[in-house]
């Protein structure tokens, strides 16, 4: 380090050599003889370069590197990734230097050599199709009915996620009038439909301290359970302004539930600490998805959980066992964890299948960069297996679905009217609120009259 003090009589050759890029000396019997660049970065250490004044001082650099190394994964950094050495491309790295960083543990992979984590990689594609197989999207891992996907993904945002994994299709809303099911707010935050286990699970997670209001209106709520809406705002004495408030705060803590007729009903706790519904939640959320960076499931998340919380639960998955990680994906960088028992099945080929990802999907949150490339933003996404085939932003209003704009021709066509005929939708034109040019003409024409 240049806080080293070692390294500090040296500043003015190391300044000399590197300018004001922040590298780590080399020394060698007090000189400098080359360089580290290294940053902490993505839940590893990146070496960026290994400038060197002579290829042969590599190893013993490699060696005192070691003792850095050791350092930072005391501090949770337990993998490496070297991007350049002795100013060549990791990939072109070869002869001496290459053999100097396999005696030193490292492994080649594509545009870096690495150490620690899975030694493989797999294309995008594999780690796409094997999230979808996770999710239950693809054929043989259909969930039989709605509850059973329930019970294994932890809830439903709405019929189009559950038609699209279960064989036997009920709506949603019916299984909540039935009793079976709840809408809550879940974790990260939004509406969907689940049982009272998994919404206790949620509460728990979030941990969420209330406000006084909030909780008197848990205390009213248990002695009166469950409760209409109309019959929780007359019996309040908090008025209806701050009542709202408190049934708000109520809804994004996940302490009520909303059951039969709309009916607001308490959320019991799970007997869970907050670090233990966490860590349970995101077991969930891994054996639903199989794959995430720590940054696509803090998004994924919606930064509910922050990002020093979110790596020392993932690294304590790690260390029980549970996750494997890795720079997994081909052409990437980042850090990925996966389900360790899963390792030797990600590139396992399986029946395709072709459906939409509707806006509403978790999945489609899940594939926020290709969303975003594909559409522009939010919308849904047509898919043949993992392959990306169409794209389309839409407005929905009861039975109406209202296609804005419908990228991927006939074959895209064709899988989304399958899938609003399955949902019972009904398919509208766009109307177009615009004002017609000669009616702003007009009214320009009639205000500026008035002003002169």
């Amino acid at each position: 380090s240049l806080y080293d003090p070692t390294a500090q009589p040296r500043w003015a050759d190391t300044n000399a050599r590197f300018g004001d890029a922040w590298v780590f000396p080399v020394l060698r019997d007090g000189a400098v003889v080359g360089g580290v660049e290294k940053w902490d970065a993505g839940g590893c250490v990146d070496v960026r370069a290994i400038d060197l004044d002579e290829p042969s001082h590599l190893p013993h650099a490699l060696k005192a590197l070691e003792q850095l190394l050791t350092f930072q994964a005391s501090q949770g950094l337990d993998m490496v990734r070297v991007k350049e050495v002795l100013g060549v491309p990791a990939d072109e790295v070869q002869g001496e230097a290459a053999k100097a960083l396999q005696d030193a543990g490292y492994v080649r992979m594509e545009g870096m050599w690495t150490r620690g984590g899975v030694e493989r990689q797999f294309s995008r594609e594999d780690l796409l199709g094997y999230a979808m197989r996770r999710s239950g999207l693809l054929p043989k891992e259909a969930y039989p009915n709605v509850m059973e996907g329930v019970k294994r993904t932890g809830g439903f945002r709405g019929d189009p996620a559950a038609f699209a994994r279960c064989r036997v299709k009920v709506p949603l809303k019916r299984l909540v009038e039935q009793g079976l099911l709840y809408s809550v707010t879940g974790f990260p935050e939004q509406m969907m439909y689940t049982t009272m286990q998994y919404a206790s699970l949620f509460r728990d997670a979030k941990g969420r301290e209330l406000s006084d209001d909030a909780k008197a209106m848990v205390r009213m709520l248990e002695r009166n359970l469950p409760m209409p809406r109309r019959a929780f705002f007359e019996r309040s004495v908090l008025g209806p302004s701050r009542t709202q408030e408190a049934l708000r705060e109520l809804n994004k803590a996940t302490v009520v539930a909303y059951g039969r007729n709309n009916r607001i009903t308490l959320v019991p706790p799970s007997g869970l600490t907050v670090r233990e519904a966490r860590l349970e939640h995101l077991r969930l959320l891994f054996r639903n998805y199989g794959v995430f960076t720590a940054e696509n499931l803090s998004r994924f998340l919606r930064l509910e959980i922050p990002m020093r919380e979110l790596r020392s639960l993932l690294s304590e998955l790690t260390e029980e066992g549970f996750l494997a990680k890795g720079f997994l994906e081909k052409g990437g960088d980042a850090v990925h964890w996966v389900l360790r028992e899963d390792l030797g099945t990600i590139e396992k080929k399986v029946a395709g299948r072709e459906l939409v990802l509707y806006q509403f999907d978790n999945m489609s949150h899940y594939l926020y960069d290709e969303v975003r490339e594909k559409c522009g933003g939010m919308g849904s996404l047509v898919m043949r297996g993992p392959q990306v085939i169409g794209c389309f932003r839409s407005k929905h209003a009861g039975k109406d679905l209202t296609i804005i704009d419908l990228q991927g021709g006939k074959e895209a066509k064709s899988v989304v009217k399958d899938f609003v005929s399955e949902l019972g939708w009904t398919v509208r034109e766009k109307s177009s609120k615009e004002i017609p040019e000669w009616e702003i003409q007009e009214f320009l024409g009639k205000v500026m009259g008035e002003e002169d």
